[in-house]
């Protein structure tokens, strides 16, 4: 099957719709202007001005939105079904004949540089991490930093600056009630405090219990020790 870019110059269309048939390409090149004065590519099949058919196309969109997105899905469908290898053999006809413009645009390209994409990839994960906390407790990514800093990068309970499995940043804690944020966590001491439902109360009979446990009374303290931090 022949293949043409969309870039390909003029003059190296067939000039004439027989030309084209035989060469199996679905446009060609007259020469002249259509009844609407566009000077370009005619179809074969249909022999049509292609801006003419473009026009058409923006009117009816216009008019009838949905309706044209329907009409374009179905015609794209039924292109598919005659022809299931054609986008393949397209992408692979494009890559053979634009090899060495392929090449210059990845030396030149930032995306293209190594570790572009994950480069970027990190960055848009921060700004939509950023985007969620400014949402959910109204906290700016300025103001968040200044958090970080001012706990010098650790978590203000445990002190520890890992923030815990699949995570890259410690959690905002907040008052469930008021919605306040009161400081940044690593993941587990943000879970354990919302299994203690942020009960002070709750969390001082546990340090207490850690303290003294009941057992320690009432076992022989060679096989019970007390934990030591």
């Amino acid at each position: 099957m022949p293949f043409y870019a969309v870039t390909m110059p003029y003059s190296e269309y067939p000039r004439t719709r027989a030309e084209a048939k035989e060469r199996g390409m679905k446009r060609w090149f007259p020469g002249v202007p259509c009844r609407k004065g566009h000077v370009g590519l005619f179809f074969v099949e249909p022999s049509t001005c292609v801006e003419c058919n473009k026009e058409a196309k923006r009117r009816y969109k216009e008019k009838d939105p949905e309706a044209a997105r329907v009409r374009a899905r179905e015609q794209s469908q039924r292109f598919r079904e005659r022809n299931p290898g054609y986008h393949a053999e397209f992408q692979v006809g494009f890559r053979e004949r634009n090899a060495e413009r392929i090449a210059a645009m990845k030396e030149t390209w930032p995306s293209c540089q190594p570790g572009a994409l994950q480069a970027a990839y990190q960055a848009r994960k921060k700004k939509m991490l950023a985007a969620a906390r400014q949402r959910r407790y109204g906290l700016l990514p300025t103001q968040y930093e200044a958090l970080l800093v001012a706990q010098e990068g650790r978590c203000a309970i445990c002190r520890t600056d890992d923030p815990g499995p699949r995570y890259e940043s410690l959690l905002v804690d907040h008052c469930h009630g008021s919605n306040t944020v009161r400081g940044l966590l690593c993941v587990r001491c943000n879970m354990g405090l919302g299994m203690f439902f942020d009960r002070p109360d709750l969390l001082s009979a546990a340090a207490e219990y850690l303290t003294a446990p009941p057992a320690y009374g009432l076992f022989s303290p060679d096989r019970h020790t007390p934990h030591e931090a």
